[in-house]
């Protein structure tokens, strides 16, 4: 089946679309509910070069947040191969507890084109559409599971919190043909005031056979500092781990 996507381009487009997509939610809530908004920029680096780019944009009200990411390939990278991924996101807050309802995806690789639909209840996947020149292979998406989407498992890393509210979480991931286990161990603070997040990315069904044989499980680092807009919290400023090829960190540039 196909889906019909509207994909926003530019962090300043997505922050509005996100904006429009939310004034439902805000006009029946209670007056006392905050509007917050949050702006990402990221850089992809390996060996001091560029490989790619994550912009990001999310708005909740308390109760329920969208989120809107890119990810593309750097002009040196897409000499030899152009990759561009676009997903939304959105779900609910309840007790730091973040529940996805759906997510969408339109992935380019090359010429390549495809799009894919999750919707959730309760954590679980209630419907997976996906239009793709390769015959997808799904897991079994009612195993009983609860799961967050991805983009709505990198909200949870991305949302500013304050210090004793960072990491020390788990939960698992799925995109309708893979499960994966996200573990992120409790904060170690840092001179002066940084704090770091040691985790752990684990590839539990749906993997290529290499993958789950070579590289079952990934580790990688969270480092948070102090948000420049809002006292006592804390922001993502730099996710690192190892490649085959070596270290790769994504680091926040705005």
């Amino acid at each position: 089946m196909s889906v019909k996507f509207v994909w926003v381009r530019r962090s300043a487009i997505i922050k509005w679309a996100l904006i429009g997509g939310l004034i439902i939610w805000i006009s029946i809530s209670s007056a006392s509910s905050q509007l917050k908004e949050e702006n990402y920029s990221f850089e992809i680096r390996s060996f001091g070069f560029t490989l790619g780019y994550v912009f990001a944009g999310t708005i909740s009200n308390g109760r329920r947040y969208k989120v809107a990411s890119v990810m593309r390939s750097s002009d040196f990278v897409s000499i030899f191969s152009k990759r561009r991924f676009e997903t939304k996101a959105e779900g609910t807050v309840s007790n730091g507890m973040i529940k996805s309802e759906r997510y969408e995806l339109l992935s380019n690789i090359g010429s390549n084109q495809s799009t894919k639909l999750l919707t959730f209840s309760d954590g679980r996947i209630t419907n997976y559409e996906v239009n793709s020149e390769s015959e997808p292979n799904p897991v079994d998406i009612n195993d009983g599971i609860a799961s967050l989407d991805y983009l709505s498992g990198f909200y949870a890393l991305l949302n500013p919190k304050p210090a004793n509210e960072l990491c020390n979480m788990s939960f698992y991931l799925k995109d309708g043909e893979r499960v994966a286990l996200m573990n992120i161990e409790e904060p170690s603070p840092l001179q002066p005031e940084n704090i770091i997040c040691n985790s752990t990315y684990t590839r539990v069904k749906g993997f290529d056979a290499d993958e789950m044989e070579n590289e079952p499980q990934i580790d990688f680092t969270l480092l948070y500092t102090p948000s420049s807009t809002s006292q006592g919290y804390y922001e993502l400023k730099r996710m690192s781990f190892t490649a085959d090829f070596g270290q790769i960190s994504i680091v926040r540039i705005n």
